[in-house]
C-alpha cells in the first residue's frame, strides 16, 4: 500500500501515478500535477511519454544543481551555451542522452534497492475524490500504472516484474 497522503493539488490520475511510482514519489520527480491541468484526453501512451521525458529534464537539472523552479529558464540551449563557455564542449553537444543516462542509472539504482512498481496497491480514497476534470477514471488509472510500471522497468533494463 502507497504509504502516504496525496498532494492537496490531487490534479488526476497521472499526478497519482507518478507521486506512486516515481522515483523518489515526489512532485519533484515529474509534472504529473500539469499534465493532469492541461490535457484533457486520456491518451495512456501521451501521458507515459511526458512522464518519462518530463523526468528526463528534472534529471537533467538536478544533476547541474539547478533550481527546479527555473526549469523554463534553463533551457536545453541555455545550458549547452553555459557548458561550452566553460569548456565542457562535449557535454554540452550530449545533453539528451546524458540526461537519459542518468535517469537510467536511477531507475537502476530504485530497482536493485527492491522496488517493485507492481506491489503498489492505491488507496481506494485515491479513486474516490473529484478533480477539475470530473471524477477519477478508474480504468485509466489503473492502466496509467501498470504502462508507467513497464516504462520504468524498460528504462532501467530490468525486464518484467518477477
Amino acid at each position: 500500500m502507497l504509504g502516504q497522503e496525496m498532494a492537496g493539488y490531487a490534479t488526476g490520475e497521472v499526478f497519482f501515478t507518478s507521486q506512486a511510482l516515481g522515483l523518489r514519489h515526489s512532485h519533484l520527480d515529474s509534472g504529473g500535477y500539469a499534465y493532469d491541468q492541461k490535457e484533457k484526453s486520456k491518451d495512456m501512451a501521451k501521458a507515459i511519454d511526458f512522464l518519462l521525458k518530463d523526468e528526463q529534464g528534472r534529471v537533467l537539472l538536478t544533476s547541474m544543481v539547478a533550481c527546479l523552479f527555473a526549469r523554463n529558464v534553463y533551457t536545453d540551449e541555455l545550458l549547452a551555451t553555459c557548458l561550452k563557455t566553460v569548456g565542457y564542449g562535449t557535454l554540452a553537444e550530449n545533453l539528451g542522452p546524458v540526461a537519459r543516462h542518468i535517469q537510467q542509472l536511477r531507475w537502476k539504482t530504485r530497482f536493485a534497492c527492491g522496488f517493485k512498481p507492481e506491489d503498489i496497491i492505491m488507496p481506494e480514497r485515491f479513486y474516490e475524490i473529484e478533480t477539475l476534470k470530473g471524477p477519477i477514471d478508474r480504468a485509466f488509472f489503473d492502466g496509467l500504472i501498470q504502462e508507467y510500471a513497464r516504462a520504468i522497468r524498460e528504462l532501467a533494463g530490468t525486464g518484467s516484474a518477477g
